[in-house]
């Protein structure tokens, strides 16, 4: 334009211009509106525009963003590798929570060495418990002799010592021991109940109201004559409750003319039967006088002395033979004989301790 204008000017203030030097203006400014003047269908609205310009900043945001991916996209096995060791860290932290508690809370060097001594490992899954000392228990003994004994009859116990067990204590045997001065000797050492008395001459049987706690029974029932009885020869029918609780069941005991005090009969249970939990009612089939009790034995160690004066002994391990105290409830030291002969001299001798119930 600057060229068109310097064609035109001439003679300071006067301007000329020819028609061949117009022409050329004019051909240079239509060649210049050809570049800008264009169909409007073919020029972009306002709205392309700003749609434009929204498109370039998306894409601007996008590479941003890839560029921060690249950062970011790392091997999926490095982040579980991160992700497990962010989940040991946390268990971790848990498990210092617990053990991490007061010094006052801890057990002691002397409380866990004491802990030692109480239990032992071993190898693999085998355990050795020892017990610790009980400072309350103590052992005790109970002990018989006699140098000269009559001639009782064969194969019958004569009780030799009993024992109440204290209330609140149970007895634990130990050891049992005894010998004879013959080779027929037999001893035992039984826990024994008195079930109630039966009165030959009344027919009326007095219950003790002892009945053994399900389920514990005694498997031995006996008659003992505490009054003599007459010269007739009785038969008596115990009724009693069984080792599985049935009711209704009868025993036998035959009871020999004029039994003399301290005689005891060993009754016969009802074919299927091994134990008596209680005893309901005592018949006889005799008119005779006298009374007997009527027992349960529950054995708990038993020597046959076959050689004479010879020790023998039975011997049990910590808590293996328990019995609670319990009212009528005896300990008892006997002896028989297998002929019945004079037993020259008697010895038998039990140890055992007491342990306080609920300690």
């Amino acid at each position: 334009m600057k060229q068109i204008i310097d064609g035109v000017e001439k003679n300071g203030n006067e301007l000329l211009a020819t028609q061949a030097t117009l022409l050329l203006a004019l051909a240079e400014l239509v060649a210049i509106n050809a570049d800008f003047d264009v169909a409007l269908s073919t020029r972009a609205s306002q709205a392309t525009l700003l749609t434009r310009a929204t498109e370039a900043t998306s894409l601007l945001i996008l590479a941003q963003l890839t560029a921060i991916n690249t950062d970011l996209d790392v091997a999926l096995s490095t982040r579980n590798a991160e992700a497990t060791q962010l989940l040991v860290l946390a268990e971790l932290i848990a498990i210092n929570t617990d053990i991490d508690v007061p010094l006052s809370t801890r057990a002691s060097e002397t409380t866990l060495s004491a802990l030692n001594t109480k239990v032992t490992l071993t190898s693999g899954l085998d355990i050795k418990v020892s017990h610790k000392p009980q400072t309350n228990f103590q052992s005790q003994g109970i002990n018989y002799t006699n140098a000269s004994i009559a001639t009782i009859a064969a194969n019958e116990y004569v009780m030799a010592l009993s024992y109440t067990v204290p209330a609140g204590y149970a007895f634990n045997l130990i050891r049992f021991s005894g010998f004879a001065g013959n080779t027929s000797g037999l001893s035992r050492l039984v826990e024994k109940i008195n079930f109630g008395s039966f009165n030959t001459g009344t027919n009326v049987f007095t219950d003790s109201g002892f009945s053994a706690p399900v389920p514990h029974f005694f498997g031995i029932l006996e008659a003992e004559v505490t009054t003599a009885l007459s010269a007739t020869a009785d038969t008596l029918a115990i009724t009693y409750v069984n080792q599985d609780g049935v009711g209704g069941r009868t025993a036998t005991a035959i009871m020999p003319s004029g039994a003399v005090v301290g005689r005891r009969i060993r009754a016969t249970l009802q074919a299927g039967d091994t134990g008596v939990q209680d005893v309901t009612a005592v018949t006889d089939s005799a008119a005779t006088t006298g009374v007997v009790r009527i027992q349960g034995i529950n054995q708990l160690s038993f020597l046959r002395m076959l050689v004479t004066d010879q020790l023998y002994t039975d011997i049990f391990s910590d808590e293996s033979v328990i019995v609670p105290a319990q009212s009528g409830r005896t300990i008892d030291l006997e002896f028989a004989t297998r002929t019945g002969v004079l037993a020259t001299e008697r010895y038998l001798s039990t140890l055992f301790k007491l342990i306080p119930i609920n300690t």
